[in-house]
């Protein structure tokens, strides 16, 4: 189990979908604190869910046609007070990413923008960052971690030539109780569509993912939660202090 903290910055308002008032409602808090068992990923693919809340249907067949259609109505612009606006992709929201090693320090895992001292970088602009404990993601209809076997990084050096998943000890196998969580990118939407991947790293944390500036609008999801954030300033993402690990119980077929 992890904790995810969304920190927001002056004027700041996280809002989620309400079902009885037909709209987006605000939480009022100005920092939101949850945990999470599977997945959580901020971008495109949560802004998607999202729209998608408001026209979910009684069938999965249709609710895959709804969520690829407001995915591509997304993704060229959506109509908000009368303005056009694009939905912001990875490296226009976040600054860089923060880790924690085994020693207890913190160090830049990676930037989005050379003029951040750094020693790797964000390849290209992915339209969403995803982080998975589990094979749950799109309904555990794919394993995002495991798409991204045999592929770059989505990661460079400072020189721009691509980081090799050895050299940031990468391994295929996964577990939900190995203490460490999956961070994927997703370069476009037709790889959100596809369920593909990018790796990026395996991490203990905490992770910090620290934001360009307050003026923002992100969009969050964590569990099939979706949420609208206004003027993020960082997201935490940690092993829970106190569930940490979760027993699950397993079939074993003869």
């Amino acid at each position: 189990m992890w904790d995810l903290n969304l920190i927001l910055g002056e004027n700041g308002d996280i809002l989620q979908y309400d079902a009885k008032q037909k709209k987006k409602a605000s939480l009022g808090v100005k920092q939101l604190n949850r945990p999470f068992c599977n997945y959580f990923s901020f971008g495109l693919d949560a802004r998607s869910g999202l729209g998608f809340d408001k026209l979910r249907t009684g069938t999965a067949c249709c609710n895959k046609a709804m969520y690829g259609w407001v995915g591509v109505k997304k993704l060229l612009c959506c109509c908000s007070s009368g303005h056009m606006s694009k939905t912001a992709k990875v490296k226009d929201l976040i600054q860089c990413v923060m880790s924690t090693n085994s020693e207890g320090n913190e160090h830049v895992l990676f930037a989005t923008d050379k003029d951040f001292q750094a020693e790797r970088y964000l390849k290209g602009n992915p339209i969403s960052l995803v982080f998975t404990n589990l094979n749950s993601y799109m309904g555990g209809q794919t394993d995002l971690w495991l798409t991204g076997r045999g592929k770059d990084l989505g990661l460079v050096d400072t020189k721009g030539d691509p980081i090799k998943p050895e050299q940031m000890n990468i391994v295929d196998q996964t577990q939900h109780n190995d203490d460490k969580i999956e961070i994927s990118i997703l370069d476009s939407f037709f790889h959100m569509a596809g369920g593909k991947g990018r790796r990026i790293a395996q991490e203990k944390g905490p992770v910090n993912i620290i934001f360009k500036q307050a003026s923002n609008v992100t969009y969050v999801q964590a569990d099939g939660e979706y949420y609208k954030a206004i003027n993020l300033q960082a997201i935490t993402v940690k092993l829970h202090e106190r569930i940490g690990r979760i027993r699950i119980l397993k079939n074993v077929f003869d």
